[in-house]
C-alpha cells in the first residue's frame, strides 16, 4: 500500500535526547557545552611591552623606594622580603624591611620572611605598573617561598596601571 510519493518522503526517527547534535556539543542532560578559548603559558610569558610602554628598572625602583621612608599604606604591617631579580646569570637581590610604615631598603643577602624570585622583565614590567605580581604568581612568571601574604601587603608598594608613582 506504498505510493510513490510515500517513498521520497523523509523518514522521522525521535532523537535519544531532546537537543541532541551529532557531535560533542551538548551533554547528557541537553546542556549545550561551553567551550573555553585555549590558552598557553607560553604566549604570557614571550609577550613584549608595547612600544613606548615605560620600563623602570629594579634598581631604580628600589632607590625611590628607599627615598620614601614611611608608607602609609603598610602601617599595620611589619616584616622582611628579599626580593631576587634574575637577569641571564646574574641574580640581583634586594631586602626590604618594614616595620609599622617605615621602609628600609639594602642589597644585604640575608634571611628574610619572604622571598620573591622574578625574572628581570617580569619585574620590570611590574614596577612600571604593567604587571600585577599575584597574578604574575598565580601564572607561574613570579615565583614566592616563604609566607605569601608578605606578596599582599608588598603589592601595595607597586604601582598600579595610570598610577605614576
Amino acid at each position: 500500500m506504498c505510493s510513490e510519493d510515500d517513498a521520497d518522503a523523509p523518514t522521522l526517527r525521535p532523537a535519544a535526547t531532546p537537543g541532541a547534535v551529532e557531535g560533542r556539543a551538548f551533554t547528557p542532560s541537553g546542556r549545550r557545552h561551553r567551550r573555553r578559548p585555549r590558552t598557553t603559558l607560553t604566549l604570557t610569558l614571550a609577550r613584549k611591552p608595547a612600544k613606548g610602554t615605560a620600563r623602570r628598572s629594579a634598581g631604580e625602583f628600589f632607590d625611590q623606594l628607599a627615598q620614601r621612608e614611611y608608607e602609609p599604606l603598610l602601617e599595620k604591617a611589619s616584616g622582611t622580603a628579599r626580593f631576587e631579580v634574575v637577569g641571564g646569570n646574574q641574580t640581583e637581590r634586594w631586602l626590604v624591611q618594614f616595620d609599622k610604615g617605615h621602609i628600609r631598603v639594602s642589597r644585604r643577602n640575608t634571611r628574610a620572611d619572604t622571598v620573591v624570585r622574578a625574572p628581570k622583565a617580569s619585574f620590570e614590567r611590574a614596577a612600571a605598573g604593567h604587571l600585577n605580581l599575584m597574578a604574575a604568581v598565580l601564572r607561574g612568571e613570579i615565583a614566592v617561598s616563604g609566607d605569601p601574604r608578605m606578596l599582599v601587603r608588598l603589592q601595595r608598594l607597586f604601582p598600579r596601571p595610570g598610577d605614576r608613582r
